[in-house]
């Protein structure tokens, strides 16, 4: 049994990693879309544009310290929201492999249920900030 568990262990870590590989090129070749927040149509290309904060974040000066806090607050929920799915996957896979151990299994189901309640904070807190920053930067909520 224990070359089997390290079997999967083994073909668990190999999949993680070959999917993280995976999605980099996509979040390294990601662009704009056009209609979401801070692109604008009749904007410069980034090489024809200026200044870190326009290079880097999309923001420019005229919206100031709003657009920098809207870019920050979303990659930080992106990458909470990213940590819970693992940790989702973690639990399972901890369930998994208890195999009738009762201390396991609970300790597996408190990750799953920790991680579970991690992913529906982190969805009201992504609909909170959206909701927040259309009200400053149109004045209505919806």
């Amino acid at each position: 049994m224990a070359k089997l568990d390290n079997f999967f262990k083994k073909i668990f870590s190999s999949a993680v990693i070959a999917v993280l590989l995976l999605a980099l090129p996509a979040v390294a070749l990601a662009g704009p879309i056009e209609g979401a927040g801070g692109f604008q149509p009749d904007q410069p290309p980034l090489e024809e544009s200026s200044g870190l904060f326009l290079g880097i974040l999309g923001c420019s000066s005229q919206e100031g310290f709003l657009c920098i806090l809207q870019v920050a607050l979303r990659f930080l929920l992106t990458l909470a929201f990213t940590i819970a799915v693992i940790f989702i996957v973690i639990g399972g896979y901890r369930y998994v492999t208890a195999r009738g151990n009762e201390e396991a299994a609970e300790e597996a189901k408190k990750t799953l249920f920790h991680a579970v309640v991690g992913v529906i904070l982190i969805a009201a807190a992504w609909i909170i900030l959206a909701i927040i920053l259309n009200l400053f930067e149109t004045g209505s909520p919806g």
